[in-house]
């Protein structure tokens, strides 16, 4: 015996519902509402300074109320090949102060900073 083919009027109820032809009713109460992020801005700042070395705090803070939201550190050698600037003027590692916002940036060797820009 053959096997029988499904009608014209199945296949196209088939069609449509993979391609979203047709509207399937959906209860309200099983759709989740997204929450909207809460606004955020990145802060790198000194949070210690010792003859050789800086320790730099990144925190993501929430543009409203100033909360910290997350926050990251790590500290970096300072030798005299580094360069220093604060407040766009050529300056000594003394010079750097905590809670001054900071941008480092490293060479060839991921502990050392080759090069601190501070403001503050």
């Amino acid at each position: 015996m053959a096997a029988k083919k499904p009608s014209l009027l199945l296949r196209f109820v088939c069609l449509a519902a993979v391609f979203g032809l047709l509207a399937i009713p959906v209860d309200a109460s099983s759709i989740k509402p997204r929450g909207t992020p809460t606004p955020t801005h990145v802060v790198t700042v000194i949070s210690e300074v010792t003859a050789t070395s800086i320790t730099v705090a990144t925190q993501t803070v929430a543009d409203k109320g100033g909360k910290v939201l997350d926050a990251t550190s790590r500290s970096y050698l300072v030798t005299r090949f580094t360069e220093i600037t604060v407040n766009g003027q050529r300056a000594t590692i003394a010079q750097l102060k905590p809670k001054m916002k900071v941008s480092v940036t490293i060479g060839s060797d991921p502990s050392q900073a080759a090069r601190i820009v501070a403001n503050g």
